[in-house]
């Protein structure tokens, strides 16, 4: 009898789920922002962001995730861009909003709820690259990149896991040699969101393969892409997200200018 009423159960939720899904007219159900006591200037900013991502994001994730990338990127980022979401936790000296974590959290939200892979790479850019060089860039270093990351005229993306080191970030084996003025990138980095399609990449590699203290000895690095050296290795296929470019890439004899380190 109980196994009757689970069967009979299951199948009065699977016809209303059914029913329901058809009923969705957009990409989104409704969000209630009770829970976490959003101002008012909080909740129109999920607003915004959410028609926003209806009108450009939603009509294009599957055929984002059918072809396995994003058409015209460089376009879309510049849409993005033009919203204000690329530089919400940067300063407004270099073009962005300074509206901070919890803003970046709700446009992650509300973006990957029209589109997973367009949500990733948007997450990799403006967090990943962007907020890095936030933190931490150089004024020299910030008032080169980060404008054009913010507008969307430059992509960008992270660099740290390889092969054999994910979170292991201490058994990463890409170097990075000191020669005169510069550093001179071997090695390569795997899993890398955004890698095919970047102009900049934050980079992590030993400086100092024989620290004694295991988490020193890794160096920052801004390199950009066309930079002799630098290339990408095979694109990666996923089981989702599929749309948001994974891939390799690889650096032979790629020189840095002192320049563009930070965290030595």
């Amino acid at each position: 009898m109980s196994h009757f009423l689970f069967r009979r159960g299951c199948a009065a939720l699977s016809a209303g789920f059914v029913l329901r899904s058809r009923n969705v007219q957009t990409a989104h159900l409704p969000v209630t922002d009770d829970l976490y006591s959003f101002s008012d200037e909080q909740k129109q900013f999920r607003e915004s962001v959410r028609s926003f991502a209806e009108k450009e994001l939603y009509p294009i994730a599957e055929i984002t995730d059918q072809q396995d990338k994003i058409n015209d990127m460089k376009g879309l980022w510049k849409k993005i861009g033009e919203m204000g979401l690329l530089g919400l936790t940067a300063p407004e000296t270099y073009g962005g909003t300074h509206h901070g974590l919890l803003a970046h959290c709700i446009a992650m939200e509300e973006i990957s709820r029209a589109s997973g892979s367009i949500g990733l790479s948007y997450g990799a850019h403006s967090n990943l690259c962007v907020n890095q060089l936030v933190r931490h860039a150089t004024e020299e270093q910030a008032r080169k990149y980060l404008p054009g990351l913010i507008s969307g005229d430059l992509i960008g993306a992270l660099a740290m896991s390889e092969v054999d080191s994910g979170s292991d970030v201490v058994s990463m084996k890409t170097r990075a040699d000191r020669v005169g003025d510069n550093y001179v990138l071997n090695g390569s980095k795997f899993w890398i969101t955004n890698g095919t399609v970047a102009d900049v990449v934050i980079v992590y590699a030993k400086t100092d393969a024989n620290s004694s203290d295991s988490g020193r000895g890794i160096s920052t690095f801004i390199v950009e892409t066309s930079t002799p050296g630098f290339s990408v290795g095979k694109k990666l296929k996923k089981l989702g997200m599929r749309g948001s470019p994974t891939s390799e890439i690889i650096f032979e004899d790629c020189v840095v200018p002192n320049t563009n380190t930070f965290w030595r």
